[in-house]
C-alpha cells in the first residue's frame, strides 16, 4: 500500500467511525433506563412519557398517578 492509498484509507475509515460515535451518541441518548420514572413528579416533568413503555409512566399516563 502507497502513502496516498494509506491516506485515503486512514481518512475514510475515521470519517466512518466519527458517524457510527454520533449516531450511537444520539441512540443512547433516547434511551430510558430502567427506574427513571418511578415517582410521580418524575414523570410529569419527564419529556419522555408520552413514548415511556415504563409500567410507571403508562401508569401515570393512564390515571395520571405515579
Amino acid at each position: 500500500m502507497n502513502r496516498k492509498e494509506f491516506i485515503n484509507t486512514s481518512v475514510r475509515l475515521t470519517i466512518l467511525a466519527s458517524i457510527a460515535a454520533v449516531i450511537a451518541v444520539f441512540a443512547f441518548r433516547r434511551q430510558i433506563s430502567p427506574g427513571v420514572c418511578s415517582e410521580r413528579e418524575q414523570c410529569n416533568a419527564c419529556s419522555k412519557n408520552s413514548r415511556c413503555s415504563l409500567p410507571e409512566a403508562i401508569k401515570f399516563r393512564e390515571n395520571g398517578e405515579g
